[in-house]
């Protein structure tokens, strides 16, 4: 059989995934809400550091090209029309309203499963 290399969808990034880092990220990305993804600076960079205290590495590429992947897997955010749009889900954490890990597995399964099953 050949070997072929299978992408991973965490590439690394476990940390990104852990419920803590999730919340901060949302509350990140929720104040940062329709912002335009397609300039030439990276806006998202310095407040998601300075805020979450998490590395958004390599610095050379936007945040959004490396970490798009985990924001839209996390069920946080996605792009439309070169701009961050946040879900429901974003805004719930990001709130002032305790949101627990169990909420927040609870519906991301509910999620998965009404779509692929």
């Amino acid at each position: 059989m050949k070997y072929t290399n299978r992408w991973r969808w965490d590439q690394g990034r476990l940390s990104y995934f852990q419920f803590e880092n999730i919340c901060a990220i949302a509350k990140v990305l929720n104040s940062l809400d329709g912002l335009a993804l397609d300039t030439k600076d990276d806006l998202l960079r310095q407040p998601l550091e300075m805020n979450t205290g998490l590395p958004f590495s390599p610095s050379h590429y936007k945040v959004w090209r490396n970490y798009a992947r985990v924001f839209q897997c996390s069920m946080l955010a996605t792009k439309f029309e070169n701009r961050l749009i946040v879900t429901e889900l974003c805004q719930n954490i990001a709130g002032k309203t305790p949101f627990s890990p169990d909420e927040y597995l609870n519906f991301v399964f509910s999620v998965y499963f009404k779509i692929y099953i």
